[in-house]
């Protein structure tokens, strides 16, 4: 455990090392500048969002929103969405395996199979994403993120309990040009980008990126194989075409092939300040190295995803129409050497299969109409397989489920499918001057199907052997209607106020991935989360444009939390009762000059279970970090914290320019502080707080050629991005944040 003193001492040097790079080097764009912002020299660069699926400035919508340009990303050292949570305050990330999962404002689910949906939802080109194994994505071409908080189930083709990521791409250009970068860093790192855009005629321009992140040394080695852990490799190609079909009509068509490999999400090696239990020889496992494991087989996941899609966006005058199709897949392979010992007692593998098909219709008035409005209808057809989920081998500690003898493995199969269709409109009025009253409404019908079973496979058994109470088949409909009210008004120009209530909703569903089988009685449905969100914000920009303040309060009523969590040794999904969230979230942005930005943005989060009967909690009968992991059932988790949802979250920023004779100098520094979060139910383990200081320095003697020098994790704080209580094994830190990383990059456009 970090002492009060170190943390004291390392926010001291934190902010030293800011305040000193502050003199130094180089605002990075945070968004599209508008005309007025060009005419105020060191006013506040204006950010152009879409979460009202148009394009208008954040300051203007009635929405807690943060976005992040596709520059300042590389001054913050934001290489792919792993990295998000140390630029975007409330937001965390939980890996299981190969999935990565997002929590926001303390919304969020481990829950991952083929049959569920995120609560906080990814879109990449207006296109939703629904697989969480592949929801790691590396920044390539990336022209911004976009984060909308809090309940988004009105407009967007997926609801969203927790919030909405918008990941925007590049959009080709008819003028030839692009930009190549190289860089290489700590662990023997080597990454290289390509990025080419030309017209193909007067009406069609094309794009394609190239991404190769390897991290070819691990963070740490395995002390039963002297084997590297902790290391990754990101390869992705895109490409994206626009045809000007007429002077009102542009189709884009995008394709894109992914594949990530590592073991982050799957590394079992002990969270910060615990030990794990060696299940063989019922002994403390000692390993002391942060970054070291003790498996005797290094655990790994593979992810390759494709994605193909199409928009279509004509003006007809009084309207707008967008379709956007799409159609992707991903493929999971992952195994977990699940003891975490240098014995063989319970490997575990899993192979997933798994395709969606989407289809939006929007229809939107003008911006300047008097009523502005927006109606649509969204589709879904996803279909998983898994095949299998295997685990077992001697393991004499916990027996498997239904007398499998030891020896053996037990495999699940199984089939979930998921169709939904919904209906949305929305409408914004000016109903007193300077004030507008905006009304949404949603229909989402999902209907949900689970097919499978569980059988013996040898060595022991002579063949594959289903297992009678197993097999099951299950359909279950699940229907709300969802809805948002805001009322917003203009006190200034540029100062803004508005209150608002939200309803989220998130369909029922089942464990894809249930050890006792799929009848009824052993899986019964999950019944659907909803959650009552209100918000009142202020959104503002003071001195000229040199200052922007935005606050938000909210408050949510959340009901049937749908949490995943190991119970006795299997790994379900329940329904927990309710809870209440309540928090602050805050922006503050000073532009003094064109030459500098200082930043801070942060939350303030109180998250906690107000009924959870009977939820699955843990104990150490030897002291705390001491001996086995016990299952202890709570009676009621009521008052504690939710899982994931630190206290105090906050980023600090600061980026400047220094023009001189031979060329020009940007120095960027940002420190993310996180106080800290829960794992469990029971509130039992508690990550420590954490502090990362990213900094760099680009020299660009050009317009064409810059070369930045960087470190991430200046401090090399050690602290786990992910923890997940397994069984009696322990509390497991199976993603560590990444050490102090030193490198170069090399960039050249064209």
């Amino acid at each position: 455990m970090r002492t009060g003193s170190r943390h004291k001492l390392y926010m001291r040097c934190s902010a030293g090392v800011i305040g000193l790079l502050a003199t130094m080097g180089a605002p990075a764009a945070r968004a599209q500048a508008d005309p007025a912002a060009e005419d105020q020299p060191g006013a506040v660069a204006e950010i152009i969002v879409t979460a009202q699926k148009r394009e208008e400035s954040a300051q203007k919508v009635p929405i807690s929103i943060q976005a992040i340009g596709g520059a300042q990303l590389q001054q913050m050292g934001i290489a792919n969405t792993n990295d998000l949570p140390l630029a975007i305050p409330g937001l965390q990330i939980s890996s299981s395996a190969a999935n990565q999962i997002y929590y926001l404002r303390g919304v969020g689910s481990q829950q991952v199979g083929t049959s569920s949906s995120p609560e906080v939802a990814t879109f990449v080109d207006g296109v939703y994403m629904p697989f969480a194994s592949a929801a790691l994505a590396g920044f390539s071409n990336i022209s911004s993120v976009e984060v909308d908080k809090g309940p988004q189930g009105t407009l967007f083709g997926r609801n969203a309990t927790g919030g909405v990521i918008q990941i925007t791409t590049k959009d080709p250009e008819y003028d030839f040009g692009g930009e190549a970068s190289l860089g290489y860093g700590s662990y023997d790192h080597l990454v290289g980008s390509l990025y080419m855009t030309a017209g193909l005629s007067d009406r069609v321009a094309a794009s394609i990126a190239l991404l190769a992140d390897d991290q070819m040394n691990g963070f740490g080695k395995s002390q039963a194989t002297g084997e590297d852990v902790f290391k990754r490799s990101i390869y992705s190609v895109r490409t994206k075409w626009l045809f000007e079909l007429s002077d009102a009509t542009q189709f884009r068509f995008g394709a894109s092939f992914d594949r990530v490999k590592g073991d982050a999400g799957g590394a079992i090696r002990p969270a910060k300040g615990v030990k794990l239990w060696n299940l063989a020889t019922n002994t403390q496992q000692e390993i002391p190295d942060f970054y070291d494991t003790n498996q005797n087989t290094n655990s790994f996941h593979t992810v390759e995803a494709f994605s193909v899609s199409g928009t279509l966006d004509s003006d007809f005058d009084w309207a707008e129409l967008r379709s956007i199709t799409a159609y992707q897949g991903n493929r999971n392979s992952t195994y977990v050497d699940f003891d975490g010992g240098p014995e063989t007692l319970l490997p575990v593998y899993v192979l997933t299969k798994e395709y969606a098909f989407t289809q939006e219709l929007q229809l939107s008035s003008p911006s300047e109409s008097p009523l502005v409005w927006t109606v649509g209808a969204f589709f879904l057809k996803q279909r998983g397989h898994t095949t299998p989920f295997q685990f077992g081998s001697p393991f004499a500690t916990v027996a498997l489920p239904f007398g499998i003898p030891l020896g053996d493995t037990y495999e699940l199969y199984a089939k979930a499918t998921t169709t939904s269709i919904s209906g949305y409109g929305q409408a914004t009025a000016t109903i007193l001057p300077d004030t507008r009253l905006t009304l949404g409404l949603r229909y989402t019908h999902d209907r949900k199907t689970i097919d499978g079973y569980g059988q013996i496979s040898g060595p022991v058994a002579p063949a594959p052997l289903i297992i009678p109470p197993t097999v099951g088949n299950q359909k279950k409909s699940f229907g709300k209607p969802t809805w948002r009210i805001a009322l917003d008004h203009d006190f200034a120009p540029n100062v803004k106020a508005y209150v608002s209530y939200n309803r989220g909703f998130q369909s029922g569903g089942f464990n894809s991935n249930n050890a006792t089988g799929y009848t009824v009685q052993a899986n019964p449905p999950l019944d659907p989360e909803i959650i009552d969100a209100y918000e009142v914000g202020l959104k503002s920009e003071l001195f000229d444009r040199k200052l922007r303040f935005n606050v938000a309060g909210f408050w949510y009523d959340y009901k049937n939390l749908q949490q995943q969590i190991y119970v006795n040794g299997q790994l379900r999904t329940l329904n927990a009762g309710a809870a209440r969230i309540k928090g602050v979230d805050f922006e503050l942005v000073y532009q003094p000059d064109s030459h500098l930005v200082i930043g801070l943005v942060g939350e303030v989060l109180d998250a906690k279970f107000t009924d959870y009967a009977n939820a699955p909690g843990y104990t150490y009968p030897q002291g705390f970090g001491v001996g086995p992991l016990v299952p202890t059932p709570i009676p009621n988790a009521k008052g504690n914290y939710l899982l994931f949802a630190p206290k105090y979250t906050g980023t600090l920023y600061v980026n400047h320019t220094l023009e001189t004779g031979i060329g020009k100098f940007t120095t960027s520094a940002n420190a993310a502080y996180n106080d800290g979060y829960y794992a469990d139910p029971g509130n039992l383990y508690k990550e420590p707080h954490f502090v990362v200081v990213n900094v760099s320095e680009e020299w660009a003697p050009d317009e064409q050629f810059s070369v930045q020098f960087w470190v991430k994790n200046l401090f090399d704080e050690k602290y786990d991005q992910s923890v997940t209580a397994v069984g009696t094994v322990g509390f497991v830190g199976n993603t560590v944040g990444a050490p102090r990383e030193i490198g170069v990059t090399a960039r050249f456009k064209f």
